[in-house]
């Protein structure tokens, strides 16, 4: 109200309208109108006193907001509020940590967080409590949680990672992949084998367990009499890689 009680006590003095405005106290529309205001009220009478601002705010009334400012959501923020304070949870679950809060859901691979620290930072979060804890993942990423049990929740993460490496380390071994033939090149396959085996060829030693290198010969015989394509190939692992 300091701005309202300036202009006006400048309209006492006898400025103009154009010189208050030029002086960038209120624009001339605005400043027209509350004019008009004091008029009605009798504020620019020079032996009066300057109104408070309690009675300023009251002749303005309530200002108008743009409705491009009121959320389409208002009219349901005790129903939004309820869902998010229900919904709010943190889950561990296969090396990831599930993070859900109303319509807001994270998905962090425990294998990125780099660092879990207290906190009691006020920012928008999902969190319902400023008992906090800010958990850093990635590059710089960082999300802010309150479980009830602090301690409990960052061993139950580090519990996880070190579960996340020893998985890591098991399938790091090489892995091999078989390659599935169309039903056509499976047949001449066949009929090769069966060929080479009565003929005694250099085919007789290839077997369904026979080393890749014959397979991949076979392979190339038969995309090379039969134009029929590899249509998939399965991720089996296998371990008799010679």
């Amino acid at each position: 109200m300091h701005q309202y009680r300036a202009v006006l006590a400048r309209m006492r003095q006898g400025d103009s309208d154009r010189d208050i405005a030029a002086a960038r106290l209120m624009g001339r529309n605005k400043l027209a109108r509350f004019h008009a205001l004091a008029t009605k009220h009798g504020w620019l009478a020079s032996g009066s006193a300057l109104p408070d601002d309690a009675t300023i705010a009251a002749a303005l009334g309530v200002a108008k907001r743009a409705r491009s400012t009121i959320s389409s959501v208002q009219p349901y923020r005790a129903r939004v509020e309820r869902w998010i304070l229900a919904s709010t949870r943190y889950i561990g679950s296969e090396g990831t940590l599930h993070v859900r809060s109303g319509p807001f859901a994270w998905r962090i691979p425990v294998s990125s967080i780099t660092r879990i620290t207290p906190t009691r930072s006020p920012i928008s979060s999902p969190a319902l409590s400023l008992r906090r804890l800010r958990v850093e993942y990635d590059a710089g990423k960082h999300i802010l949680v309150s479980p009830v049990d602090p301690q409990e929740f960052v061993t139950a993460i580090e519990d996880a990672k070190d579960q996340a490496r020893a998985r890591l380390e098991r399938i790091t071994c090489p892995v091999y992949w078989r390659v599935r033939l169309p039903r056509r090149v499976r047949a001449w396959r066949s009929s090769a084998l069966k060929l080479g085996a009565g003929r005694g060829s250099d085919m007789k030693g290839v077997t369904e367990g026979s080393c890749w290198s014959s397979r991949a010969s076979i392979l190339a015989c038969a995309m090379s009499a039969i134009s029929a394509p590899i249509v998939s190939v399965s991720a089996c692992a296998t371990t008799d890689a010679s």
